[in-house]
């Protein structure tokens, strides 16, 4: 038989709980997600990425816009140290800048940890200790939480 897990095919197995034990991803090493799910569609032509329907604040965002905008971030977080595989927490209302946050946070090849804006001090204190995060991004709403 044959069983698609994700987007990848198990040949030979005899049931899907083998499929999976058989499973294995096939991602290059040099494989990043940020270039995926923006950079990729960023080639000049302005096609929309992202809508912020907020009122009198709505904007549009093309994919080189997300591009500009993450790639100047992910600098940022570089300068600050950021490197593969360290964790940035992420305490930000559902905006642009949240997402444009997470694209760069992927560009540094470094993990994001979203972060409600309703823990407080001690939720926050444990996550922070608990998943080693170097560099913390909020607003200035939330700020005095941390």
């Amino acid at each position: 038989m044959t069983y698609s897990l994700a987007d990848q095919t198990v040949r030979g197995a005899a049931t899907y709980a083998d499929a999976c034990r058989r499973h294995q991803w096939r991602i290059s090493d040099e494989y990043n997600i940020g270039w995926d799910v923006c950079d990729r569609h960023a080639d000049g032509r302005g096609r929309p990425a992202l809508i912020w329907d907020a009122g009198a604040d709505s904007a549009r965002y093309s994919f080189d816009d997300l591009k500009r905008l993450s790639d100047r971030l992910a600098s940022g977080l570089a300068r600050l140290g950021v490197l593969p595989g360290a964790r940035v927490a992420l305490m930000l209302p559902q905006t642009p800048e949240h997402a444009v946050a997470h694209v760069a946070i992927f560009k540094c090849g470094a993990i994001s940890l979203p972060l409600s804006r309703l823990f407080g001090p001690d939720a926050l204190r444990y996550r922070l200790a608990d998943s080693e995060a170097s560099v913390f991004l909020t607003d200035r709403e939330n700020a005095g939480k941390v």
